[in-house]
């Protein structure tokens, strides 16, 4: 469906159980934070839409939960574009890494949005 996020673990492909924040339509770029098993620092995870719509995750495991087989996630940040014919996204980043990331986002009209201090550690 459009707009969906939908996450699953590697090598498997098995569906990771949670509850995920949608656009309004098509999602046309997904971004993330290296990670590695084990880390304190949360998983960060952008997605950038045909509708100008930008969303920031933050994903952690579930209490008992083996990662990634179920994990929790929480909208870190929201960008929804104001105009009614909106530029879709053509490309997202995160930059950084744990405490403040930002975002770098590449729209169809060829305009660039950097959006800094993020506070990736607050769930």
């Amino acid at each position: 469906d459009s707009g969906h996020l939908r996450l699953v673990s590697v090598p498997g492909m098995d569906a990771v159980e949670a509850q995920l924040p949608r656009h309004r339509a098509e999602v046309r770029d997904l971004s993330f934070v290296p990670w590695q098993l084990g880390s304190q620092a949360p998983l960060l995870l952008a997605s950038g839409s045909q509708d100008g719509s930008i969303m920031v995750l933050r994903l952690s495991a579930m209490d008992g939960a083996s990662w990634p087989s179920a994990c929790s996630a929480s909208l870190l940040w929201r960008y929804s574009a104001q105009e009614h014919a909106a530029p879709a996204v053509s490309s997202v980043a995160i930059l950084g890494g744990g405490g403040a990331v930002s975002v770098l986002a590449a729209f169809s009209d060829r305009h660039l949005r950097l959006i800094e201090g993020l506070d990736a550690e607050t769930p």
